[in-house]
């Protein structure tokens, strides 16, 4: 699914779903049917279509730019100890159109349901895009089309033990990568204390394409990377 098209022969399906572009006379039209219709003209000659994964806040509306992973099984951590492991985060999926440099956003789809949740207090707290990760010391067989996996470096700089339950990102400085078995991300957890640290994406020497991202097609300035979780970890 993920990968780049050409307009003449773009076409996608997976279970009830289905997309493709269909030319008539010299309009080109983009049709998805599955849970709903969406259809779209594309004007424009000469331009490619690229699918691929894209940071998971878009749907059913972009309501935030903060995901959280909570874990399965919460995670303890010694003193000064530095290590890694694997948690897995909801895919949606992005339709572009690209011209030498220039990108256009066709369409978002998920094979999921997103759930969210408030990270915080009810004054202070932030609206997060809700997942809940196993937590794995090796990279699992996923259905690629549902999740990616973050490979999560983690340090402990407090002087005790520390118990981690969840992580909290912002998202607009997510780099997703795929091949044809999965997506990929990198991330990196600073632990504070108990209560207190800091979360940010990284890039990645993983193998793959690098996915198209939504921010940058939006112009957001990303103005920091970190995310201080300081209501719990």
């Amino acid at each position: 699914m993920f990968g780049r098209y050409t307009l003449n022969n773009f076409s996608i399906s997976l279970e009830n779903f289905r997309a493709e572009i269909k030319k008539f006379d010299n309009t080109y039209i983009y049709l998805r049917e599955g849970s709903e219709r969406v259809e779209k003209a594309i004007l424009g000659d000469a331009v490619e279509i690229v699918v691929n994964p894209v940071e998971p806040v878009n749907l059913p509306k972009n309501i935030t730019n903060y995901l959280m992973i909570e874990f399965r099984r919460k995670i303890l951590l010694e003193p000064g100890r530095e290590d890694y492991f694997y948690v897995t985060f909801p895919i949606e999926i992005g339709v572009f159109v690209v011209k030498s440099k220039e990108v256009g956003l066709v369409d978002i789809f998920s094979f999921l349901k997103p759930k969210y949740t408030l990270y915080g207090n009810p004054d202070q707290g932030v609206i997060c895009r809700y997942w809940l990760s196993e937590v794995y010391d090796r990279i699992p067989e996923l259905d690629k089309v549902r999740e990616g996996i973050v490979e999560l470096r983690i340090t402990n700089q407090s002087e005790k033990w520390v118990e981690i339950s969840k992580v909290v990102f912002d998202v607009y400085t997510m780099h997703i990568y795929y091949n044809d078995r999965m997506s990929f991300a990198s991330a990196y957890m600073k632990v504070l204390s108990s209560k207190l640290a800091e979360a940010e994406f990284l890039e990645s020497s993983f193998e793959g394409e690098r996915s198209i991202e939504l921010y940058t097609t939006k112009a957001f300035q990303v103005v920091g990377r970190k995310f201080v979780m300081e209501w719990g970890i």
